[in-house]
This record gives structure tokens, C-alpha cells and sequence, in this order.
């Protein structure tokens, strides 16, 4: 990387994100140089790669979207159902906006969206004609990593099959040496 750029609309948060970064770099032999901003347009501007994690309505809005359906006996997580889809209402204008704002201020960049919920952000994404967009989930990689910490083995020595789409997947074997743990871990 040439240069690392954060954007956040809150200055206080950028302000405590940059002195855990001043205190990484002061301990690499060649950091990464970095800025912050509080101006999208200035974020995006000739980047090559964008990241993209935002909680439209914060923490109140999830709170919101989580609680109305379990106050009707269904259960309402914000990736999934009802409150993923509550969720979905708010991220995909603003997750739009964003890839507009990006196609503009550096055309050709890749957009990495890490807003929930995942699947439906980056469909909508796809769908709006944005081709250079990948959405990322981490959902199958804390299962796996669960499964060695269970079992004390090294993660990387795991070979986990895992089908779905982000927050709607499923693991169907997880293989140490061709032998499947999975199974008798459930039992």
C-alpha cells in the first residue's frame, strides 16, 4: 500500500483509531503511511480499494431492527430474517450512494463491502451494475476457527466445507487429515 485513508463521520473515532495506528507504526520497521478524514469524497479520491463497514442508524437502529421481532416470537438478527431485513432497507440506499461517490472519485476502484447484511448489501450492489465489488463475511471463518479451538488444533490444519452465502451458511465437514471431526464434535 501506498497510503491508508479512514473515513468516519465521527472525528472522536478517527481521532481513537489513529493513536492505536501512530502506536503500530512506531513499532514497524516500514509503516504504512495513513490519514484520516471526515470527508468521503477525500477518502475515495484515487483509491484503488475501498472498505466499506457502516451501520446505518448505529447501534440504535440494530437494537430497533432486532427488537421488534422478538417482541412478535420471531427471532430477529440483523443479518437474517425480518431484522436483516429491516437492516437491508437502510444499508442498501447509503451502500449505493457510496460505489456512485466511488465510480466517481476513482473509477475502475474495488469495493470491498463489509455491511451487513452482507449478501443482499453486495447483491444489490452487483445488481446496480457496480462489477468491481466483493462482499466479505467472516461468519465461516470463526466457525472453523471455533472447531480448533475446541479440539486444540492448529486452524490452518482444518479443512472446512462450508455452503451458503455469507450469515445464511452452513459447515457440512470439517477434515484433519481426511477424517471428518465435525460429526462426532456434534455428538
Amino acid at each position: 500500500f501506498d497510503e491508508v485513508v479512514l473515513h468516519d463521520v465521527d472525528q472522536t473515532r478517527l481521532d481513537r483509531i489513529a493513536l492505536v495506528l501512530e502506536g503500530q507504526a512506531a513499532a514497524d520497521e516500514e509503516p504504512v503511511p495513513f490519514r484520516t478524514t471526515t470527508d468521503l469524497y477525500e477518502a475515495l479520491e484515487g483509491a484503488d480499494f475501498v472498505f466499506v463497514a457502516v451501520r446505518v442508524g448505529g447501534l440504535e437502529g440494530r437494537t430497533i431492527d432486532e427488537g421488534v421481532p422478538l417482541g412478535r416470537g420471531v427471532l430477529g438478527q440483523e443479518t437474517t430474517g425480518p431484522g436483516g431485513f429491516a437492516m437491508a432497507l437502510r444499508s442498501i440506499p447509503a451502500n449505493l450512494q457510496y460505489a456512485e461517490m466511488l465510480e466517481e472519485a476513482s473509477p475502475g476502484a474495488w469495493l470491498f463491502s463489509f455491511t451487513n447484511p452482507a449478501g443482499l448489501v453486495t447483491q444489490a450492489l452487483r445488481d446496480a451494475g457496480f462489477s468491481h465489488t466483493i462482499g466479505i463475511c467472516d461468519g465461516a471463518n470463526v466457525g472453523h476457527q471455533s472447531v480448533a479451538d475446541w479440539l486444540k488444533v492448529d486452524a490452518n490444519k482444518l479443512r472446512a466445507e462450508v455452503f451458503g452465502l455469507n450469515h445464511l451458511s452452513w459447515t457440512r465437514r470439517v477434515l484433519l487429515d481426511g477424517q471428518d471431526l465435525l460429526a462426532p464434535l456434534l455428538r
